[in-house]
């Protein structure tokens, strides 16, 4: 591999050990989706999970299938070269980077994870295409400017030019008093001119009782999960100009086929660019 294409990962399996008999998000939606990276207490909350609601794998795949429509939305319409990714999960082949680096191989991306098995997984299989670079930090959106000081960040994004911050199935995880909004606000004021945010999150009040459910079965298996409504959604775009369609439902966002019913999947996105 190429310097240009490196890798960089901030996880130390000395000092960051995983935690195989706690569950974790990242593992329980692996093994929604039928992959080997979980543990038996992952899989436990994740059978839990089916029994409420047997459609979450489709609804998972719902989820991956927006981010390949966000980042191709990104390059090719927006322009964008370079991106901010704010825990991406274990890597897949639809990872931010490769989509990105599939239209434009000299696409630059930064990946912030805090989970050790995310890091472990990045340490081992991800890699950059020739003419771009990767870089992947440990760090936690709850502290942004610890993101925002890291030294691959700046030594793989140029901040003079527009950058895309991606916060995908992220943003649940943290509670109110972890001050969301405020964290978000803090990464895109740093944002240049011109740049987007990408986000989505899962919706409170499409069909509050399920999502309820799904809610307190995670929190019991110890995963914070905190669905928000759709102005409580709106607040994070605040002061930036939305794409259209604007907030809607996952699979109401530039579709490649017209749904039959846009509030299957209970979850928001939104893209806005900055002024």
């Amino acid at each position: 591999m190429t310097r240009n294409s490196e890798v960089r990962s901030g996880y130390d399996p000395a000092r960051h050990p995983i935690d195989t008999g706690a569950a974790q998000a990242a593992r329980v939606d692996d093994f929604l989706l039928g992959g080997k990276d979980n543990y038996e207490a992952d899989r436990e909350v994740g059978l839990e999970l089916l029994r409420r609601d047997p459609t979450l794998p489709g609804m998972l795949r719902a989820q991956r299938a927006l981010l390949t429509r966000v980042v191709t939305f990104l390059v090719r319409d927006a322009g964008l070269r370079q991106f901010l990714v704010i825990g991406p999960g274990i890597p897949t082949p639809s990872s931010v980077h490769t989509l990105a680096q599939a239209v434009a191989p000299e696409s630059r991306v930064v990946y912030v994870e805090d989970d050790p098995v995310v890091l472990a997984h990045a340490r081992a299989f991800m890699r950059s295409a020739r003419h771009g670079k990767t870089a992947f930090i440990r760090a936690d959106l709850r502290d942004p400017d610890e993101i925002l000081k890291h030294p691959s960040l700046t030594a793989t994004l140029d901040a003079r030019r527009p950058i895309g911050l991606v916060i995908m199935d992220v943003i649940h995880h943290l509670r109110d008093v972890d001050r969301p909004h405020d964290a978000v606000r803090r990464l895109v004021r740093w944002l240049p001119s011109g740049s987007y945010l990408a986000m989505n999150t899962p919706a409170a009040d499409i069909d509050p009782a399920l999502m309820g459910s799904l809610a307190a079965i995670a929190e019991r298996g110890g995963i914070t999960v905190v669905p928000r409504t759709r102005s409580e959604f709106e607040r994070f775009f605040v002061g930036l100009e939305l794409v259209p369609p604007g907030v809607v439902p996952t699979l109401a966002w530039r579709p490649d086929t017209k749904p039959e019913d846009a509030d299957a999947v209970q979850a928001y996105v939104a893209v806005a660019r900055t002024p």
